[in-house]
């Protein structure tokens, strides 16, 4: 099948507007810049996630602290992990604290929470299921509760919650 000639312009034909009705192909790099303005930069996104944040609650310096803080925590367990994996010794890395756990210590539960909801994140657990004659059905957990506490601690995600149930004692009441 032949190729319609107003797709093309070969190199050495007529300019744009010729007798021929040929348009020019467009400029490749032109394009590629068209397409990069019309996605967000690096900033911008940060600028949008530290909206957000002010949006939650946090004023403008301590959300642009949490964007700095968070990054290099992530920063800090890069470097950890590429120590225990060059130096084989993974002790280092698997004591360090995660970035998510890092963080809540150093902002606290309440400006923590503020901080996942304005991440778009959770901040309770959701019940799905709960199993018969589980501890859970016999305190009248139902699917649909929320979960935002367990012995006095508040809890933002399932980790959390698995965390302090292997504090306790078997039996022993929360």
């Amino acid at each position: 099948r032949a190729a319609s000639p107003e797709l093309f312009r070969r190199a050495g034909s007529p300019a744009e507007g010729s007798a021929d009705g040929t348009q020019p192909l467009p400029n490749v790099e032109e394009a590629r810049a068209r397409i990069r303005r019309t996605q967000p930069t690096a900033e911008e996104i940060e600028q949008r996630r530290i909206q957000r944040f002010v949006e939650a609650g946090l004023t403008y310096e301590r959300a642009t602290w949490i964007e700095q803080r968070s990054a290099e925590l992530q920063m800090q367990q890069l470097e950890a992990q590429y120590e225990a994996a060059r130096n084989g010794d993974s002790t280092r890395f698997r004591d360090m604290p995660s970035v998510d756990d890092a963080l809540r210590a150093e902002l606290g539960d309440a400006e923590y929470e503020r901080y996942r909801e304005a991440s778009g994140r959770s901040t309770r657990i959701g019940v799905r299921n709960v199993l018969p004659s589980s501890p859970a059905e016999q305190v009248g957990l139902l699917p649909g509760d929320e979960i935002v506490g367990y012995g006095g601690k508040r809890v933002f995600a399932m980790d959390d919650l698995n965390r302090l149930t292997l504090e306790g004692r078997p039996g022993e009441s929360v």
